[in-house]
């Protein structure tokens, strides 16, 4: 009797000790996923903060003369920086049927009616999209790239060097424009032979805005020669990165 009473002890504090181990490990479970939950939360309200108001103090503020307030026009939207879920720009309009966001829309006005003043023609030919346009034109981009007889990995990859993937374009954050030559609307390097994207090249940061995607950075963008795409950064940040040759990534990486 006495074995059989400590076997029954033994089976009991096992049981007890079985289910106290799996509601801890419940617990524990259930605090991860609200830490993980709260700071995804304060992860995408920061991004979102930076977007809508650029008040984050620190970061930028002093480096190379860029204050808080400009923190919106440098955020960086590429193929391994995502715009925060949800994000909508407030848009103006700029042109027959395009969109920019509207804290830097009088910036491109201007700077096309300056070009056109020089007896030029300027067009935009893109500017704002939504995430539906952009997961359109993506997916147009790899049926496109596989009829050249390539695998789907292989297509989705080529596509995103000449559209990138939804919600990590700068098109979706209205703060990038495609301009063409009324005369050559192409969209090919050949552009940049014309006279149009000469002037612009030559004088798109007295605006704020910088080609965004040059030849020689290619391997940084990770983005085509795109002679024609240009993204407001403020005068400030255009006028440095334009007189030193340098990518947005490369500006950002100096000022981090």
């Amino acid at each position: 009797m006495r074995y059989k009473k400590i076997g029954k002890r033994r089976t009991t504090y096992a049981a007890l000790r079985f289910w106290t181990l799996t509601m801890l490990s419940v617990l524990v479970a259930i605090m991860v996923f609200f830490i993980v939950k709260s700071y995804s939360k304060a992860e995408y309200a920061l991004s979102n903060d930076v977007l809508n108001n650029g008040d984050v103090k620190g970061g930028m503020e002093g480096a190379l003369g860029i204050q808080p307030e400009a923190e919106w026009k440098l955020v960086l939207v590429n193929k391994d920086n995502a715009m925060p879920y949800g994000y909508e720009p407030t848009l103006a309009l700029v042109g027959s049927g395009y969109y920019f966001d509207e804290r830097a829309s009088e910036a491109l006005l201007d700077m096309l009616d300056a070009c056109r003043l020089e007896g030029l023609n300027p067009a935009i030919c893109s500017a704002y999209r939504s995430i539906e346009q952009q997961t359109e034109l993506y997916s147009e981009q790899i049926e496109k790239q596989k009829k050249a007889g390539i695998s789907s990995e292989e297509a989705e990859v080529k596509a995103a060097a000449v559209v990138l993937y939804p919600g990590k374009s700068e098109h979706n954050l209205g703060l990038a424009v495609d301009i063409v030559s009324t005369d050559y609307q192409i969209l090919e390097e050949e552009q940049e032979s014309t006279m149009e994207q000469q002037w612009l090249m030559d004088n798109c940061y007295k605006y704020g805005f910088i080609l965004r995607y040059p030849k020689d950075k290619q391997e940084i963008t990770n983005v085509i020669y795109e002679p024609w795409h240009y993204r407001y950064v403020g005068i400030e940040a255009a006028t440095y990165i334009t007189e030193n040759n340098l990518c947005l990534e490369e500006f950002l990486s100096m000022i981090e």
